[in-house]
């Protein structure tokens, strides 16, 4: 792989990260799943992030904002080119109609990127799973870098 993270920290971590992902592919979808048997992809996202040594809030209260309450904590990236593992591509979708009127995008569903191939998901009504990359970097979808993996 070719990723701008080559410190030895950055390797270990990325090894904790893979393992802790290898571990939960197949586990099943569960809304508001946090883990360790079951998921939901913000599940998945708090899960390695957590092997990788970054703890995150829960954004389960908030999910109207953008990543919930931890968007402070990500810089939203300028394209889906040049990922990199634990990046996060996040889509909004469906609209819902209340009163008459267009409430804001409501649904969201967020992958964590594991290598320049594949992202790590759970799937509504599925299970955890490895997607290649193709089908979660899509139009329309945002991505994101926490903030202590930005380069100084």
């Amino acid at each position: 792989t070719t990723f701008a993270t080559s410190t030895a920290v950055g390797t270990c971590r990325r090894a904790f990260y893979r393992d802790a992902a290898d571990a939960i592919i197949g586990r099943p979808f569960r809304l508001h799943g946090r883990g360790p048997e079951v998921f939901d992809c913000f599940g998945v996202l708090l899960w390695l992030y957590r092997s990788a040594g970054i703890e995150l809030a829960d954004p389960i209260a908030t999910r109207e904002v953008a990543l919930g309450e931890f968007a402070a904590e990500f810089v939203e990236l300028p394209s889906l080119g040049g990922l990199e593992p634990l990046d996060v591509v996040h889509l909004a979708y469906g609209v819902d109609v209340a009163e008459g009127e267009f409430a804001p995008l409501r649904h969201q569903h967020v992958s964590v990127i594991e290598s320049d191939r594949h992202a790590v998901t759970a799937i509504r009504g599925g299970r955890v799973v490895r997607e290649p990359l193709e089908r979660v970097a899509i139009p329309g979808a945002k991505a994101y870098r926490h903030r202590s993996r930005l380069s100084s």
